[in-house]
């Protein structure tokens, strides 16, 4: 059964939503719970499908209003309805960080909850804020359904990336989890940073501590990709060390 890419258009995004849930919630990853949490706020708190909708609903909100935002889905061409996987892909043209921004995560209840996340989510952010201020091609997220894991769906997302990189003349960049890190080295990116999610605060509430215990592991390897091919030690210049 052969997969093939798709645009996502806004019918598509509720199923592709759902597979993104699926995928990350068999196992769970605890990055995955900084940005769909259980308890959002507009939602039903611990209702899984209340919690989706508010989820889904926001991430379309983001996608709408970001024009380097582009969704694409894997599709089965023997299942066409099925979603079975996906990727979120921001293509920059220039440095997306001149700005200076403020992550507060919004989503999430006020308190500590919303402080532990929101401390997340900037020392998230942090590392390609500071080394990635080129144009670049950022695989924001991916995904595939477990049912299809395995298949070479997560292949053709990432064969489509390092084409379209390679037309736009810049580099590449993501957040991989410990188990996608060999997958990625295959493309050609390398590990610029083990980055250790750890929020502190001297005075930690209930929803504080229910957030470091739930969540204690915020482990993500920073990735990156030149823009004139595979990375190769001893050879390739990472532009932040000289000046870029």
């Amino acid at each position: 059964m052969p997969l093939i890419l798709q645009d996502v258009v806004a019918s598509d995004f509720p199923p592709v939503m759902a597979c993104l849930w699926d995928a990350f919630e068999n196992p769970e990853q605890h990055l995955f719970r900084l940005f769909c949490p259980m308890n959002p706020v507009g939602a039903v708190a611990g209702d899984r499908a209340s919690a989706l909708k508010e989820c889904t609903d926001r991430f379309w909100e983001w996608h709408v209003s970001d024009p380097s935002s582009y969704w694409q889905k894997v599709v089965d061409t023997e299942r066409p309805g099925e979603v079975a996987g996906a990727a979120l892909w921001k293509l920059n043209t220039k440095n997306p960080y001149e700005e200076p921004e403020h992550h507060t995560a919004y989503w999430h209840p006020e308190g500590g909850q919303r402080e532990f996340a929101s401390q997340a989510v900037a020392q998230h952010e942090a590392v390609r804020e500071k080394w990635a201020r080129r144009g670049h091609v950022f695989l924001n997220i991916i995904f595939m359904h477990p049912s299809y894991q395995g298949r070479g769906g997560a292949r053709l997302i990432l064969e489509w990336g390092v084409k379209k990189a390679a037309e736009m003349g810049v580099e590449m960049w993501l957040d991989a989890f410990r188990y996608g890190k060999p997958v990625y080295e295959l493309f050609g990116f390398t590990v610029v940073q083990h980055n250790r999610l750890k929020p502190v605060t001297e005075d930690p509430d209930e929803a504080w501590k229910k957030c470091e215990r739930e969540w204690s592991d915020l482990d993500e390897w920073i990735m990156w990709r030149p823009k004139d091919g595979p990375y190769i030690e001893g050879f390739s210049v990472k532009p932040w060390e000289v000046g870029l």
